[in-house]
């Protein structure tokens, strides 16, 4: 997969809250959010990252706004990228940490903005419906990667379908030039269960899984990681480090006409091509335990006029060359590197045959 130039055609945005004043007792503030927030804004903006730039980065998060000056924002934020950019806006991430819930009828998904108020968020949250309306009229055929860290997030999917005769003709007009269009949606729950925060902790179950997943990558993948990629990390390290606390979160990609863009690269993958020089390091004295290996497997065959051994340095070897194979797999995991090692192995398994064995009759 070719990596494609960083930052460029790329916006975010980043809504969310740290706390709720108008209703504190019923949506309880955690410094985890913040923290989540400020490091993926970091991410986005970094060169390790997206290089997205600042000005290209729309940070709502606890902004004291109303639900609909917020939505005008982000209106007049995507239209203003139109009009300052050379390039179109080709790839939108959308990322939102902080309470999920439903409005008073049960029907609508929405998120939780700082003004937000228990008992009224029909008219103070941040429906979906709204969000997925203002994005698709405004960047059509943009790629749009949203990533709710909230409760119940998977049920925002349908919400990103085409919402009107209008959104769909605007959408269908402007689709036709690119192949792969459309909404993936990376969310920390399934439609019935509740997002984790963990004690002392300092992000979110799901965001900190992000966080790792996007600092370190994967040996295994490509240069580029998808939001398939992505999930496939998080999954594992929520797995491995809370165990029965974990909470699986959940790929959604709601129209797949134009392709499903959750297999498409977007992020750089920090793994990729052993760049990580401590993994190389130790691979490097796995490759000088398993020569040496070879040569003292060899030196008994190699000899003339000498009486062979019994063969049981060349055994204790040829243990030795696997051992390091073994660790050579679990250090970096990497089809090509375990290759290598695998034929160093059986080239000292097929000297020490021949120096268990005299050489001639």
């Amino acid at each position: 997969m070719t990596a494609p130039s960083r930052g460029r055609g790329f916006a975010a945005i980043v809504l969310g809250a740290s706390e709720w004043p108008r209703s504190p007792q019923n949506f309880p503030s955690a410094p985890q959010f913040s923290n989540s927030a400020s490091k993926f804004v970091d991410y986005c903006a970094s060169n390790r990252g997206l290089e997205i730039a600042t000005s290209n980065i729309l940070n709502l998060f606890d902004d004291p706004r109303g639900m609909s000056d917020i939505d005008l924002a982000i209106d007049q934020f995507l239209e203003a990228y139109q009009e300052k950019n050379q390039e179109p806006l080709t790839d939108l991430i959308i990322y939102y940490v902080g309470h999920g819930s439903f409005t008073e009828d049960g029907r609508k998904y929405c998120i939780l903005l700082r003004n937000s108020r228990f008992g009224n968020l029909s008219s103070s949250a941040y429906r979906m419906t709204a969000l997925a309306l203002t994005v698709i009229k405004s960047v059509p055929a943009a790629r749009r990667f949203v990533i709710l860290d909230a409760c119940y997030s998977a049920a925002a999917a349908p919400d990103w379908l085409f919402l009107s005769s209008i959104a769909e003709k605007i959408e269908i007009d402007a689709i036709d030039a690119m192949a792969e269009t459309g909404t993936a949606l990376l969310c920390a729950s399934s439609p019935i269960d509740v997002a984790v925060i963990i004690r002392d902790e300092p992000y979110t179950m799901f965001s900190g899984a992000l966080i790792k997943a996007l600092e370190s990558g994967s040996p295994t993948a490509s240069e580029i990681l998808s939001f398939e990629d992505i999930r496939e990390i998080m999954d594992r390290v929520i797995r491995e480090t809370y165990r029965a606390k974990a909470v699986r979160s959940q790929l959604q990609v709601p129209d797949q006409r134009k392709g499903n863009i959750s297999r498409r690269g977007i992020f750089p993958n920090p793994s990729f091509g052993g760049t990580n020089q401590s993994e190389l390091d130790v691979f490097a004295k796995a490759q000088t335990k398993v020569a040496i290996a070879i040569s003292e497997a060899a030196a008994p065959a190699m000899s003339q006029n000498k009486p062979h051994s019994s063969g049981t340095a060349s055994r204790e070897n040829i243990r030795l060359a696997v051992r390091v194979n073994q660790m050579g797999q679990s250090w970096l995991e990497k089809p090509s590197v375990i290759v290598l090692v695998t034929i160093l192995v059986l080239a000292a398994a097929s000297l020490a045959m021949v120096a268990s064995n005299p050489s001639g009759p």
